[in-house]
């Protein structure tokens, strides 16, 4: 594409010789050929032109191949089809681009005239297991986007949105505390793997012991309250899988780390206060003892209001 401006400079010095159409030339486009053997730009101004004037395409597309001013560009031009030119570059342009971008180290790519700042949320996994290789395929996916913005001149924000909150870390606290006791020592050298078999197993146990998922729920609502014993076993768990996180984006190369994790769980000390100005602004109802909002709009399969729980009626938060 390095060559399209050039190509629409002289597409338009032929147009306006042969139409009288100086800087009036229609917005027509200049694309890569999709088969080379057609050559290597294609444009459908002879289509737009043609509109104009009211004659045949394939008219218009002659008459500005024999309009084109002599170049050091463009080696032939062709009428194909019902009224596109097909253009080919002569090898020594091609030869002499790539010589420039080999010597500027910006690859003959100029910065953007109007920086932004933009943010970039990508990997953003779900932790206290081994990164799979979806999340290693946005994180690659990520960095690409995220260097070629700040290539670009942008002011890049990385953000690693990880899941380190919620219902799955109730049943890992508790499992532990159900193998190990309140005491994490033991799983300061656990393998990861044995972190991940034990939150199966207590999947597993969940959805078949209620003693067992009352206890998961107790422990949910004692990492929202900060409560230390469930705190340091969550606290460790971070530790563990974030370090085996930043290790591999480290061996993949890309440039997120440790400055860039913003958790789900950074959002805990803000809850309390989110409640109080729900309820001084008399935007929530009890309901069950749950403190509910109801959107106007939100209905359930039956056409009633559908609420928007905010706290739960044993006072833990759910994710909305």
């Amino acid at each position: 594409m390095i060559f399209t401006e050039a190509i629409k400079d002289l597409l338009d010095q032929a147009a306006a010789a042969q139409f009288g159409a100086a800087g009036q030339s229609p917005d027509y486009q200049v694309t890569p050929c999709k088969e080379k053997k057609f050559g290597d730009y294609q444009t459908n101004l002879a289509f737009l032109e043609a509109k104009r004037q009211g004659i045949n395409p394939r008219q218009v597309a002659t008459a500005v191949i024999e309009s084109l001013p002599d170049n050091d560009l463009v080696e032939s031009a062709q009428v194909a089809g019902p009224g596109f030119i097909n253009l080919r570059v002569r090898d020594t342009a091609l030869a002499a681009a790539v010589k420039r971008t080999l010597t500027d180290p910006r690859c003959a790519v100029a910065p953007v005239a109007g920086p932004q700042r933009i943010v970039v949320d990508y990997s953003s996994p779900n932790l206290a297991k081994d990164l799979h290789v979806g999340a290693m395929r946005s994180t690659v996916i990520g960095d690409a986007i995220a260097r070629t913005l700040e290539f670009l001149g942008h002011e890049v924000i990385r953000q690693n949105h990880y899941g380190d909150w919620g219902a799955n870390f109730g049943i890992l606290v508790a499992m532990i505390k159900r193998r190990n006791g309140a005491d994490p020592d033991a799983l300061r050298t656990a393998p990861l793997a044995e972190v991940e078999a034990l939150y199966v197993e207590g999947s597993a146990l969940k959805a078949q012991d209620g003693e067992f998922a009352e206890a998961v729920a107790t422990e949910v609502n004692k990492l929202q309250n900060g409560e230390p014993e469930s705190t340091a076993i969550w606290q460790l768990l971070m530790e563990k899988t974030l370090q085996n996180c930043h290790a591999l984006y480290r061996d993949f190369n890309v440039s997120l780390n440790e400055t860039h994790d913003y958790p789900e769980s950074r959002y805990r000390q803000d809850l309390p206060t989110l409640v109080r100005e729900l309820t001084d602004k008399k935007l929530l109802v009890e309901d069950k003892d749950a403190k509910c909002a109801y959107l106007e709009g939100f209905l359930n399969a039956d056409g009633a209001p559908l609420p928007v729980i905010v706290q739960k009626s044993d006072e833990g938060y759910n994710y909305s």
